[in-house]
């Protein structure tokens, strides 16, 4: 039992850590090769331990420009297809400090769910959408008939061509 082959998942686990803990690139490397060499459960299991001792890596503050106020943008994707994000200002319970995230849309208006990005769709996003805010939010309204401020459905002829609600467009000073 003891020299069987480590499993795929402590596998794919010990490489996760690797990526989540502070080890110096010389420590990594030496890992990767006695991954790839074929480490037994049991040594793997030892690594695990051990590397579960590290501290984690700090987090990155993926920022997001002033110019982005709060509410839901479409971005176009490469591969010609929407993705939808919406922009939100939250505060910390423990401590009361506000920070600021992306999360991805999905479902559709009066049904949405918002879940997390990667740090890749956030990079993407927060890059299209500063651009242009405004023209990022109307095209939420106009692909998925909701208001792109605050997500709303669009009822009125005027609306639904802008993409934006009245009462949101006066707000945001944008029409």
């Amino acid at each position: 039992m003891n020299n069987d082959p480590m499993t795929e998942r402590q596998r794919t686990y010990l490489i996760d850590l690797m990526g989540k803990k502070q080890i110096t690139d010389e420590q990594r490397e030496k890992a990767m090769v006695g991954i790839e060499a074929g480490l037994s459960r049991a040594t793997a299991s030892k690594w695990i331990e051990r590397l579960l001792t590290y501290a984690d890596k700090p987090k990155k503050s993926w920022n997001i420009p002033e110019n982005i106020p709060d509410g839901r943008y479409a971005v176009e994707g490469k591969d010609g297809n929407w993705k939808f994000f919406r922009i939100v200002t939250r505060e910390r319970r423990t401590d009361g400090v506000t920070y600021r995230l992306v999360q991805k849309v999905l479902g559709a208006p009066g049904d949405f769910r918002y879940v997390r990005t990667t740090q890749q769709e956030w990079e993407m996003a927060v890059k299209v959408i500063a651009e242009e805010p405004s023209l990022a939010s109307m095209l939420f309204g106009l692909q998925v008939g909701a208001c792109g401020v605050c997500g709303s459905p669009l009822t009125n002829a005027e609306s639904i061509a802008l993409g934006i609600g009245p009462i949101c467009a006066r707000k945001m000073e944008w029409m």
